[in-house]
């Protein structure tokens, strides 16, 4: 098992990183760089938080934002996991190949 309070990925670059995944399945809050595929993955504000810039100061403020606050904890997780199902799945991502081969 996975216990976590909050995922903090700080990146210069990526793809469509899987560990971004696999936290919005555990319904962990994401605190992530906004970088490559991450935005697609988490939306600002709705499913978690993104860094303006890889600050130190930006992730501190970012963390402070979130600490304690249960009710935009919870919104959070709610949307990453609707979101994560219904664009990231490989039931989803199936579908969305069938389609373009169609």
């Amino acid at each position: 098992y996975l216990f976590s309070d909050l995922i903090v990925f700080v990146s210069e670059q990526e793809g469509l990183p899987y560990a971004i995944s696999e936290a919005m399945s555990y319904k962990i809050p994401i605190i992530a760089s906004s970088v490559g595929g991450i935005p697609e993955q988490i939306i600002d504000n709705q499913g978690g938080l993104l860094l303006i810039d890889n600050s130190v100061n930006c992730l501190v403020e970012k963390i402070n934002y979130i600490n304690n606050k249960n009710d935009i904890i919870d919104k959070f997780i709610d949307f990453s996991y609707e979101r994560l199902n219904n664009l990231f799945s490989i039931y989803s991502m199936n579908n969305k190949i069938l389609e373009l081969y169609k």
